[in-house]
């Protein structure tokens, strides 16, 4: 059988015959129906992605925020850690010592850490700006935003060193105590939406906005190690 396609056109109607059959297709009213289809499936998707990109972000938005808190509960336990590293050697236990500024050391070595997940306060502190300082000496250079970061995280933290075990809460006169070193820290909320949800409204250090209080604790024994004799005043 010889194959030939042979092409006639009847006004609006155009057949097609061939060796393998015969078929006819208008394309005038076909047409007009496949552009008024197209038309409406690109209507669709348009209307489908308008109502689904609001839960699109708002999945997105929760996924990032909570990347952010669990970062910010990360380095709020190494924060502790830094704490009762400093507390196994700031915080006396010789009865005659008392506390000889032990507690502000110990705080001050989780406001180091918590620095980075601090923003910039609206001015600084003279313990900032003696870290900062201090830091420089050590030959690390602070970012210039340091010390007002160090301000907030002064701000926004709270610390409690509790005895544990025993009745004495007076740890410098306790033999080897046990301390737990708590820290509670307010984390700013920077998510669009998820911020206004979750946390409270409040200023700290001068930034304002929504905080989340992180919590974190640790448990650690002081060093019995450094004692000396000691005379009345604790002086060796």
């Amino acid at each position: 059988m010889k194959n030939m396609t042979e092409k006639n056109h009847h006004g609006d109607a155009e057949t097609w015959r061939g060796g393998l059959g015969i078929g006819t297709w208008d394309l005038g009213l076909a047409g007009r129906y496949w552009r008024l289809l197209k038309g409406r499936d690109k209507g669709t998707v348009a209307i489908t992605f308008l109502l689904s990109l609001p839960i699109l972000l708002t999945v997105i938005g929760v996924l990032v925020q909570y990347a952010l808190l669990a970062n910010a509960q990360l380095t709020l336990n190494h924060a502790v850690q830094s704490a009762a590293r400093s507390a196994m050697t700031a915080l006396p236990t010789d009865p005659n010592l008392g506390e000889r500024g032990g507690p502000t050391l110990v705080e001050r070595s989780a406001l180091m850490t918590l620095e980075s997940l601090s923003p910039a306060a609206a001015d600084v502190s003279n313990e900032g700006v003696a870290v900062a300082g201090a830091l420089a000496q050590a030959g690390v250079n602070p970012p210039a935003s340091y010390a007002a970061r160090y301000n907030y995280a002064q701000q926004a933290t709270r610390m409690d060193i509790s005895p544990l075990g025993g009745t004495n809460t007076d740890y410098p006169r306790m033999a080897a105590p046990r301390v737990r070193i708590t820290v509670w820290y307010d984390f700013h909320l920077t998510v669009p939406l998820l911020k206004d949800v979750v946390g409270r409204t409040d200023t700290v250090a001068g930034v304002s906005g929504r905080f989340l209080r992180l919590t974190s604790f640790l448990d650690v024994q002081l060093s019995p190690g450094r004692q000396a004799p000691t005379n009345g005043v604790g002086d060796p």
